[in-house]
């Protein structure tokens, strides 16, 4: 299923969601106590949000299609690694990677009606 933009700003407003995300995220790691854990899922998440804004802006035309493809590529290669972990510490790692990926690809293809699928042209 092939998904296109519906109307010009959504880049924008995904970006803008991002970085609002980044914003809560280094709130919560600078003001709250939390577990170690919790705190290097925290560094990896925005450090994957900061690598898709800058996938954005060093292509501003990208698509969402393409910028999808882009974090499923990541998905996949952290999913092999996974499939090679060599001891428990290692595959929660990996793990958190996997769980991260997957919510900012869902958040590009399917959050908050910002994409829709060509199906969806022929309902009208």
């Amino acid at each position: 299923m092939k998904y296109h933009l519906k109307w010009p700003t959504e880049l924008q407003a995904l970006e803008r969601k991002f970085l609002l995300e980044i914003e809560d995220l280094e709130k919560e790691f600078i003001y709250k106590k939390h577990a170690p854990t919790f705190y290097r899922i925290i560094e990896k998440k925005i450090a994957f949000l900061k690598d898709v804004l800058n996938t954005i802006e060093a292509d501003p035309t990208i698509t969402l299609d393409d910028l999808a493809a882009i974090v499923d590529h990541k998905l996949e290669t952290e999913e092999r690694a996974l499939k090679n972990a060599k001891n428990v510490f290692e595959t929660d790692k990996i793990f958190d990677s996997v769980r991260i990926l997957g919510w900012i690809k869902f958040m590009i293809i399917e959050k908050n009606g910002c994409v829709r699928s060509r199906d969806d042209d022929n309902d009208n």
